[in-house]
């Protein structure tokens, strides 16, 4: 009789923490090695992350264990926003050089939201100009792409760092004028760099990207562009298929169509370009919105945002 009452208690525990692990909020992240431990964070006596408060969070996010620290910033990505205590934690975690490289990563990733507002802003600026890590600094740099739609303050040091000797950060500081690009004095830095044939392809390249936006605003803009800028023809192919692709931004279909076409008949012997122009026909569709890393949604609705995008 007390065995049998034994294996019942066992059986309804068993129960409850299987209930409970279904109430659990998932915090696994793309930037993650694995899946969150969530066994060891129970066993930690931790409350479920749907139901974590703001001083929970910013305990989790001092945590000892390094996946209890990226469990967090996973569940600080929605916090950040409306919490400023959590945001300014989360920009300690950047600036801490005793922190892992890996998790100072995500915490600037995190920040992205809210990079308009001082200490996540001056935060990012100070790792993006001086840290031993150069992912580290580019991810700093890029994470500023949304603050330098409203801070012209981050816009002018994001321009600075196009200046940078490292071709990598110039690279980062072009990816992270994209959003800006309609600003004219974005503008006045992008088309430049892409007329410049001293420039490398990776960064005439890059400017394209980030021009995409501008292009978009202008209806017009495609059309003239292609018809008289003639130095893309010649140009080495990445720089060729940019400009190409660039044309998905001319919201006239019939714009497109006619341009692609004579494209498509001209450069019949480039199966990359003629590829190029056919998935611009289209106008903006995932797979432009994945090459001009502005964001785009997975089959199965979930969102991977530009950050997350090369």
């Amino acid at each position: 009789m007390i065995k049998k009452f034994l294996v019942l208690i066992m059986i309804a525990a068993a129960m409850a923490v299987s209930a409970e692990a279904q109430r659990l909020e998932p915090v696994s992240d793309a930037a993650f090695a694995g899946q969150l431990d969530i066994i060891g964070v129970q066993a930690a006596g931790l409350v479920p992350w749907r139901n974590v408060a703001e001083d929970q969070l910013i305990a989790r996010l001092s945590d000892k264990k390094p996946a209890v620290r990226r469990a967090a910033l996973s569940k600080a990505k929605e916090m950040v926003v409306f919490s400023e205590a959590v945001r300014n934690k989360v920009s300690e975690m950047v600036l801490n050089r005793a922190e892992l490289e890996d998790i100072r990563i995500s915490a600037a990733k995190t920040l992205v939201p809210v990079a308009k507002y001082e200490k996540p802003g001056a935060a990012l600026m100070s790792i993006g100009l001086l840290d031993t890590s150069l992912q580290l600094r580019i991810t700093a740099c890029k994470a500023l792409y949304e603050a330098a739609v409203e801070s012209h303050e981050i816009k002018t040091w994001i321009i600075e760092r196009l200046s940078e000797k490292n071709p990598k950060m110039r690279r980062a500081a072009v990816w992270a004028l994209f959003k800006a690009s309609p600003h004219l004095d974005v503008q006045a830095e992008l088309w430049p760099l892409y007329e410049n044939k001293g420039e490398s392809a990776e960064i005439r390249t890059e400017a394209l990207k980030s021009l995409f936006l501008a292009v978009e605003t202008d209806d017009m803009h495609a059309l003239t562009y292609m018809i008289h800028d003639v130095s893309i023809i010649g140009s080495p192919d990445p720089v060729h298929v940019a400009g190409v692709m660039l044309l998905a931004a001319d919201k006239n279909p019939n714009d497109r169509r006619d341009i692609t076409n004579h494209i498509i008949e001209t450069q019949a012997h480039n199966a990359v370009i003629v590829a190029a122009a056919k998935t611009a026909a289209k106008g903006r569709t995932v797979e432009v919105e994945k090459y001009f890393h502005l964001g785009y949604k997975l089959p199965d609705g979930t969102y991977v945002p530009p950050i997350d995008i090369p």
